[in-house]
């Protein structure tokens, strides 16, 4: 079978042109050999579509029936006319010539006539652009296709941020398979995410095993998760206490770049017993008049400068709440601190947050200095202070230990400098260093809104250099610095280790207590958002807080509702744990809403919907939120102590329980008589023990059975109204009873209301 093929190739030599005609050909073994070939172009650009991109890169083989050369002179009718030379009928059967050879072009590849190459002669990337007609776009068009770009790109980046997170996730010891961490109420939604199952499925288990109708929001008290964990055969891991001794990630680099850098010292203590007023006199400042009930209700940080030995120590303090529902804040003090300084005052000893310190001191192996105020009126108990201590074991260095204690008063001033000295000793001593080179790392030790610029971060850098414009992570969200204030309250352009600042940039609130980094551009910030693992806390179910489910409960259980609104996430913290340690047993406390901003109109219209009572702690709230609250006629109380808040959610609930009763015996009547009159029975009786009162709660036994009980309405002496009758005495008495017999024994007792509880 032969096949014709027509193709004409214009060679260009050095000294002559040629142009050779490969007419048809059979095939054969034998191989065309060309002299000196170069290709210049296609003298047929419709037959562009016959030659493939394979078949130029091939070194051509086989045999040839006649081979010349033949001139051309190329001359303008030639240009004109380059399809004069190809054959009538091909061209009329050209769709034909393109079909057979389609189908024989696998045969020719079968026979070795071509022979593959590893230089392409035509390739997709050689191909001239403005050959190919481009379709005209119009907007419309471009932003669509601008829209998908976008679209891809962002799904690709988020594949490469989940496949990246499952290396880090996979190193957690903790995120083995069917062991979970349980330790605080969590709603169903965050329960079915931990246990990696649906829903739907613990709301049929607990509504047909234990008969507990919850929905998906609703929040499980931990005793009903922990018993949906273990009937899913999952084992149960107590972090509480191990999830805190996560420590700041750190950059491996040489020592060599570390500098000294201030240390952070924290002030912790009992409430009362003076670390804002000792603070007040190593800054030289009046902060105790600005704090409301003169208890400190945040963390603050604080900067100053003390010359000591002819050298210059720069000194940052950490000022910490010592009222019991600010655990958590004392404890980020502590976790992130260099120096505690302990504070107990000398009139009052070691009380349960000093003692909550110490266990924070020994086991985080902190460098403390014990400093004993108020000893300006007395220094009698400083012995039972140190021995004290010894019993947990704090000694004092003059006893053998190693623990420094300074004697001081805060009011005169005494021994401030002393204890300055030994703070900078112990700098002297440990030589605190951190790399300002590096990207900077620290701990997020507040976070809350401000009306106007938005969520604010309150923050330690702890090592290298944090810079406006920087990209930083952290609680599972990244942004781009924006403005850094620091302690001063003055705009810097950079933060350098130890610095207490106030940071805008992040998107959303922070969780406090939780670790921040700057990473080089937002692959890394995903990647390290998606390896972040969202703490066990109460202000984790902040965003789905609208709900209290616990087993003990039963439908008709009177409940407060409220909704609750603080100045910063640490406040908000301290005051849920401290209405969770509110007994429910009598009254159910349900949090429709805790959240950290202003009283918002969304805030009125839930309060509304689900008539609670709005609670705000050191907030205030516009006058036109003012206007709605009055004509809504809502509850909405306001506080800035937080004992206040507390005592009045607790009065609420107990307003709601039905007060309750002892009966305490007073006197005993019996029945002689029954006169019948219009208005009812009256008893004419005679008093044999003790008196009778007016209103008492009386019981009538009749052959041992009581066939009666109630108050006692109305009781005379012969037709005289009397409160009481005495012993030995005759008398008539009415109630609501009328079923009075001869021998009926009353028995009387005093009601006397008992003190409500909340147990």
């Amino acid at each position: 079978m032969y096949q014709s093929y027509s193709n004409f190739y214009l060679l260009f030599s050095k000294n002559y042109l040629r142009c050779i005609t490969l007419y048809s050909f059979e095939y054969s073994e034998s191989v065309l050999n060309l002299d000196l070939p170069k290709l210049i172009s296609l003298l047929d650009s419709k037959l562009t579509n016959l030659i493939t991109v394979s078949e130029s890169s091939k070194v051509i083989k086989g045999s040839t029936s006649n081979s010349g050369y033949v001139s051309y002179d190329l001359n303008k009718s030639y240009k004109d006319n380059n399809y004069s030379q190809e054959d009538i009928e091909s061209k009329k059967n050209k769709n034909k010539i393109i079909k057979k050879k389609r189908t024989t072009s696998h045969s020719l590849s079968s026979h070795d006539i071509f022979v593959d190459t590893s230089d392409d002669l035509f390739s997709s990337n050689s191909l001239d652009s403005s050959l190919l007609k481009s379709r005209k776009l119009n907007s419309k068009t471009k932003k669509k296709n601008k829209l998908k770009t976008e679209n891809l790109s962002s799904t690709r980046d988020l594949l490469n941020t989940t496949s990246d997170s499952i290396g880090v996730t996979s190193l957690n010891p903790y995120l083995a398979q069917n062991a979970v961490v349980i330790d605080c109420p969590v709603t169903v939604e965050q329960l079915s995410l931990k246990l990696n199952m649906t829903g739907a499925e613990i709301i049929t288990h607990l509504f047909l095993d234990q008969g507990i109708s919850v929905t998906i929001n609703q929040i499980l008290d931990v005793s009903i998760a922990k018993q949906v964990a273990s009937h899913y055969n999952f084992t149960l891991l107590d972090l509480s206490d191990s999830s805190r001794n996560v420590s700041m990630p750190e950059d491996n680099l040489s020592s060599f770049h570390n500098v000294q850098r201030p240390p952070v010292i924290t002030i912790l203590g009992h409430v009362d017993h003076g670390k804002t007023t000792l603070l007040d006199a190593i800054l030289e400042t009046n902060l105790v008049t600005k704090e409301s009930g003169g208890i400190t209700q945040a963390i603050r940080g604080y900067e100053m400068q003390f010359q000591d030995s002819l050298k210059t120590y720069k000194l940052i303090f950490l000022d910490t709440p010592g009222h019991q529902s600010f655990k958590e804040m004392r404890f980020r003090g502590a976790k992130i601190t260099d120096i505690v300084l302990l504070v107990i005052a000398c009139d009052d000893g070691l009380k349960p947050q000093t003692i909550e310190a110490i266990n924070y001191i020994k086991e985080m192996n902190l460098y403390c200095v014990v400093v004993i105020t108020k000893t300006d009126t007395s220094d009698k108990n400083i012995d039972f202070i140190l021995n004290d201590l010894a019993t947990y074991g704090l000694i004092y260095e003059k006893r053998g230990g190693n623990l420094k204690v300074v004697q001081v008063s805060a009011l005169t001033g005494r021994n401030i400098n002393i204890l300055l000295s030994e703070i900078c000793q112990i700098c002297d001593l440990k030589s605190f260093v951190a790399n300002p080179d590096q990207l900077a790392t620290g701990t997020i030790l507040e976070s809350y809104l401000d009306k106007k610029q938005g969520p604010i971060a309150y923050l330690l850098v702890q090592n290298g250099t944090l810079k406006v414009g920087d990209i930083a992570a952290s609680s599972g969200i990244y942004g781009k610095v924006k403005s850094i204030v620091n302690s001063s309250t003055n705009k810097v352009t950079l933060a350098a280790p130890s610095s207490v600042v106030q940071v805008l940039g992040f998107p959303d609130l922070l969780h406090a207590g939780s670790v921040f980094k700057v990473v080089n551009n937002d692959k890394e910030a995903k990647e390290f958002c998606a390896s972040y693992l969202h703490p066990n806390s109460d202000l984790s179910l902040l965003k789905g807080l609208d709900n209290s489910v616990h087993q003990s409960f039963a439908s008709d259980t009177k409940q407060v509702k409220l909704l609750i609104k603080a100045d910063t996430q640490g406040s908000l913290e301290a005051v849920i744990d401290l209405l969770f340690s509110i007994p429910q047993s009598k009254v159910k406390l349900r949090i429709v809403s805790a959240s950290v901003g202003i009283v918002a109109n969304s805030d009125i219209e839930l309060a509304i919907v689900s008539q609670s009572i709005i609670v705000a702690f050191n907030m205030d709230i516009s006058s036109g939120i003012n206007n709605l609250i009055k004509k809504n006629n809502l509850i909405f109380k306001k506080f800035r102590i937080i004992y206040n808040l507390f005592e009045y959610v607790k009065d609420i609930m107990l307003d709601l329980i039905e007060p309750s009763y002892e009966k305490v015996f007073i006197g005993r009547a019996s029945v002689r008589t029954v006169f019948n009159m219009n208005r009812g029975s009256v008893a004419g009786c005679y008093v044999d023990q003790g008196k009778l009162i007016k209103m008492c709660h009386i019981r009538v036994y009749r052959r041992d059975q009581i066939v009666y009980e109630g108050i006692l309405s109305s009781l005379k002496i012969i037709k005289d109204n009397v409160s009481e009758v005495l012993s030995d005495h005759e008398c008539g008495l009415m109630c609501d009873y009328n079923l009075w017999q001869k021998d009926d024994i009353i028995d009387a007792y005093e009601l006397v209301p008992q003190k409500k509880t909340l147990q």
